[in-house]
Parts: structure tokens; sequence; C-alpha cells
């Protein structure tokens, strides 16, 4: 019963993170410290980060998906390098 409940319990978890979806969200391109180093990176503005919903940390993973219809079937992983609040 208890493995039933935590399956479960994973399984809301993806539908509720699911919510947080960004269609058509744009990455732009900057410049990050990653280490000591001043390193080219992609940002992406999260709506409602600073309240926590979503809550996102440093090394969360992030899944990237192109919006243009030859690439809809290609994901790319990436991880949070650092976090901004503007």
């Amino acid at each position: 019963l208890f493995s039933l409940l935590l399956f479960v319990e994973e399984a809301q978890m993806n539908v509720d993170v699911r919510n947080f979806d960004l269609k058509g969200a744009e990455l732009k391109v900057g410049t990050a410290a990653i280490g000591r180093a001043s390193k080219e990176a992609l940002s992406l503005n999260v709506p409602g980060l600073r309240e926590n919903r979503p809550s996102v940390v440093k090394g969360d993973l992030v899944l990237v998906s192109p919006s243009s219809e030859g690439q809809r079937h290609k994901t790319y992983e990436t991880y949070a390098h650092s976090i901004a609040l503007n």
C-alpha cells in the first residue's frame, strides 16, 4: 500500500509541474557567471518565480523544446546555473 501511495504521489507531482510549462517562451542570449568565468548563456524569463511558483533553484533540470514545426519532437536538457530575481 505504501509503495502505491508513493507512486500516486509522484504521478500527481508530474501532473502538477506541467501546469508551469511555458509555451512560446523566448530564450535570450547573454552572459552568466559560471564558476569564476563569465560565459555566454541562454536566459529565460519565468513569470511567478519571485513568488516561488514554480520553485526553481540552482541545479534544477530544465527541459526545452523548440516551437518550430520541424523540430517539435526534440527536447534539450540543461540545468539552472543561476537564478536572478529581477
